[in-house]
């Protein structure tokens, strides 16, 4: 059966149609919750909850993409378990100036409790890019996982956050500069680490 007549089935509430879908899209939910929220139990907790949702509320799916329709829920859950805790320990997500402007200032982004050996004790450049990507607010996050990492569309970006394009591309210019800026200091440690070894 291709992927229309499977949620046609799972609609009427058949399980093993759903399941089908389920063995199709969990690795994909997985890596988004995961790339968003960089644990692996949350992860799997929300891919989890991603695919109970789908079921209960897979009779209001209206036939656009359904992977946008299930990566959709999976950030909303995603973003809703973040604000939950940054809430409950009263961390803004962005930092802001004493006059509660935007921080401009891109310092926030290194961790200030972070040395040269934790620095370097990452493996390779993609780790250093995930932990740069873990520093960005939960929107530009979102954004810049989507577009950059899982190299979607901006229409299809669209369909997944639910906001207007104009939005989508700003979001995404200011996660792309902000990376940029934390790599740069990033890759900095680095080039200090070597000259120390060169010195030694």
């Amino acid at each position: 059966m291709n992927e229309k007549e499977l949620i046609h089935l799972a609609q009427t509430g058949d399980l093993f149609a759903f399941n089908e879908l389920v063995t199709s899209y969990e690795r994909l939910v997985y890596n988004m919750c995961f790339r968003i929220l960089s644990n692996r139990q949350d992860a799997e907790d929300l891919t989890q909850e991603t695919f109970i949702t789908a079921f209960q509320k897979i009779s209001q799916y209206r036939g656009d993409s359904f992977k946008s329709w299930l990566l959709r829920i999976a950030t909303n859950r995603s973003i809703d378990l973040i604000r939950n805790r940054q809430h409950s320990v009263e961390v803004p997500l962005e930092p802001e100036t004493v006059d509660g402007e935007e921080n401009k200032n891109m310092d926030w982004m290194i961790d200030p409790q972070a040395d040269i050996e934790q620095i370097m004790g990452l493996s390779n450049l993609s780790d250093v890019l995930r932990r740069c990507i873990e520093k960005l607010g939960m929107d530009q996050r979102v954004v810049i996982v989507l577009i950059d990492v899982f190299e979607m569309g901006y229409v299809e970006a669209t369909e997944v956050i639910k906001k207007p394009l104009g939005t989508i591309k700003s979001r995404l210019v200011r996660a792309r500069n902000q990376v940029r800026d934390c790599m740069d200091r990033s890759l900095e440690h680095f080039r200090i680490a070597d000259r120390h070894k060169g010195e030694a």
